[in-house]
């Protein structure tokens, strides 16, 4: 964006020397043609380069001129600056004083190519720079021997239409290659420029007031467009306005409307106040949009489209130094739905370290509360150093339900508060959260983790976040409660509540659209060992898990049945989908589809213990039916059986055992070789 406007402000700065120059010669009348020739002589000598004319027209007593065809060469003999027609209203009378007051120019049909060589080097514009004195600089700064040819400008009334400029750093490679279209700030092609600006007073820089009606630019390379309409701005009471910018680049749009900033004095201080009453901006324009599955969120960073407003005082706000605060942000996310009620905060650095303080974001009913965090910015370079950031304590108050469009719609009904506090850090590749607690209000559920968040580093790899749970609890009482908050229940809270009061230490692992759950979880009747994976794609939960010993006959109520001993395998677990959500509510089912299968180490069953049983069950929501087998040297011993409510096995399960019967040799026939043997003994 600076780069745009700074190549507006030489093209002007360019014009503003050559009508200066015409401008020189209005002494005495003299014909269209003696002007054109005197003027190129002119332009030439003062600019020390090849200037020419095509054509030139002069009234001074109608305070009109123009001029056509105009062409300058750079010092390199390169073209530099075409101008089809200038056309401009001068009040004459301030010649006398080496003074040019213009009371308006048009400009139509300009090209302007401009360079650097290399990055270090001068442009090539620079001669012209040199050559031009603005009202309002000290006269005395001027070296005398060199005022011969120098002018002093006052404008007022610019228009400028059909004009283009190239921008190039010619020892930089290109970003636009194989069919990119990026903005690179090292080759720019401003295309098709229209401008309208009223200005009034002159004097120094800082006491101009006047309009802009349009400022309208195109980016050919990378198809990028800038409109800017009724721009007014006050010099002397410091005082800025826009009524509409549209801002379009590739597939982002950005609007923005009835932008204002004025400036004041409070102490010894000058105070910026901003005011943005509705910024709109879209991305992904014409971008195909994936799916999004029922129980992900809808929040999607690739097609936003946000409408916000802004209020922010700024006291210092410079290219190295920034002391701001965000009084009021506010705004949703169209697509999602994600809203921000407010958000503040206190910024302020240098312009390698940005200190924030008393950060608030909210959203409905949750909070999120930061006192202070720190940025360092990353260096290049000679003294290169990485991004790097720390925060105070984070504390997070939540109600999931506020946030659950966007980011999960399995979290609709849940209106448990929940609270949360750590602390993070982190650099380019690693955000890591420590020291996690999470809980809800009466600490029933409470959670002690760290976390580490890796950010991907190549195309094609996505965000992961590991937690390591050191201590998690979840009290009789609050799991039904959390249960009850989501729409796909079965018998998922007689399950649950039976398992008594619930821990769980080991680790989870959230990769891109997968959860993993690996560690130790203890029951009320006993502890397993478990290896889970839940997709967000089919969700689908695989895995494993081990019991040394489980009162399975407490747990399901039957005292027939006790402790076992367990390792299990879960395959396609469907605990959410809507698919199985049709199902159960149409076949009226019970149970979860699955299959799980493994082998029980050991178990009893009226006081009887059985060892080494195998056993397979599928279920596809309705029913259930398995087998049960185990194998001795005397007999294979098995069962087929089913059951529709898993609440009810006395009254709907059914059982088809099977026994087969090994071939048992009681007597031997004894070889010849065997009874020769025993006689010897004999």
């Amino acid at each position: 964006m600076r780069t745009f406007f700074k190549i507006v402000l030489i093209i002007l700065t360019t014009i503003i020397v050559l009508m200066g120059g015409l401008v020189a010669f209005i002494h005495h009348e003299i014909s269209d043609e003696q002007l054109r020739k005197h003027a190129e002589s002119f332009l030439s000598e003062a600019l020390g380069t090849e200037v020419k004319l095509e054509g030139a027209r002069l009234h001074p007593f109608e305070s009109e001129m123009a001029i056509y065809g105009l062409n300058v060469k750079d010092l390199q003999k390169e073209d530099m600056l075409h101008i089809d027609t200038l056309e401009a209203t001068v009040n004459f009378w301030k010649l006398w004083k080496k003074e040019v007051l213009v009371y308006g120019f048009n400009l139509s049909g300009a090209n302007a190519n401009i360079y650097k060589v290399r990055k270090d080097s001068a442009a090539n514009y620079q001669f012209v720079i040199d050559a031009i004195q603005f009202v309002g600089e000290k006269k005395d700064a001027i070296d005398k021997k060199d005022t011969k040819n120098q002018l002093y400008f006052d404008l007022r009334k610019v228009t400028i239409n059909r004009t283009s400029a190239k921008w190039d750093v010619r020892s930089e490679d290109s970003l636009n290659c194989d069919g990119h279209k990026e903005l690179d700030p090292n080759h720019l092609w401003i295309d098709n420029l229209h401008t309208r600006v009223s200005l009034h007073g002159g004097g120094a820089p800082g006491n101009f007031t006047g309009k802009m009606d349009l400022l309208a630019v195109n980016e050919r390379n990378s198809e990028t467009a800038i409109t800017l309409k009724d721009i007014v701005f006050k010099g002397n009471e410091r005082k800025l306005g826009i009524g509409d910018m549209d801002f379009t680049y590739q597939d982002k749009h950005l609007t923005i409307k009835d932008y204002s900033l004025e400036g004041s004095t409070q102490g010894t201080a000058d105070v910026h106040h901003l005011v943005i009453k509705n910024i709109y901006f879209k991305n992904g324009i014409g971008v195909p949009v994936t799916p999004r599955r029922p129980m992900e969120g809808e929040f999607d960073g690739e097609h936003l489209e946000l409408e916000l407003s802004l209020d922010a005082t700024a006291s210092l706000l410079s290219s190295d130094s920034v002391d701001m605060k965000i009084n009021s942000l506010k705004g949703v996310d169209k697509t999602s739905g994600l809203h921000i009620d407010s958000l503040s905060v206190d910024v302020n650095g240098t312009r390698f370290h940005q200190t924030m303080n008393d950060l608030y974001v909210c959203s409905g009913k949750t909070e999120v509360i930061i006192d202070s965090a720190s940025i360092n910015l990353p260096r290049y370079g000679k003294d290169k150093r990485p991004l790097s950031f720390a925060t105070s304590e984070v504390k997070v108050n939540a109600l999931l339900k506020d946030i659950a469009r966007p980011f999960g719609q399995a979290l609709i009904n849940f209106t448990t508060p929940l609270f949360a506090r750590c602390t993070i850090t982190g650099d380019e590749k690693q955000i890591k959260i420590h020291n996690v607690h999470a809980y809800n209000a009466d600490h029933r559920v409470d959670v002690h983790a760290d976390g580490v968040m890796n950010i991907p580093q190549k195309k094609g790899e996505q965000v992961s976040l590991r937690f390591n749970v050191h201590k998690l609890k979840a009290v009789r009482g609050i799991k039904e409660q959390i249960i009850s908050h989501f729409p796909i229940q079965g018998d998922a809270m007689k399950f649950i509540r039976d398992l008594g009061d619930i821990s769980f230490r080991g680790t989870v692992y959230l990769p891109f659209r997968r959860q993993e759950f690996k560690g130790v979880l203890g029951t009320r009747w006993g502890v397993f060992d478990v290896n889970m994976k839940l997709s967000s794609i089919d969700y689908k939960l695989n895995g494993s898990l081990s019991t040394q010993k489980f009162n399975l006959g407490k747990y399901i109520g039957n005292d027939n049945i006790g402790n076992i001993s367990v390792m299990a395998n879960i395959s396609d677990l469907d605990i959410a989908s809507p698919q199985i959500a049709k199902l159960i509510h149409r076949k009226q089912g019970l149970i979860p589809t699955c299959t799980l299968s493994g082998r029980a180490r050991e178990a009893s069953y009226k006081g009887i213990k059985i060892r080494d049983i195998d056993f397979k069950i599928h279920s596809n929501g309705k029913a259930a039916d398995g087998k049960l087998w185990a194998t001795n040297k005397w007999a294979d011993l098995s069962c087929d059986f089913s059951f529709t409510d898993p609440t009810d096995i006395k009254n709907t399960l059914k059982v088809k055992p099977h026994i087969k019967l090994h071939k048992l040799k009681l007597f031997e026939k004894k070889s010849k070789k065997d009874k020769t043997n025993k006689k010897d003994k004999e």
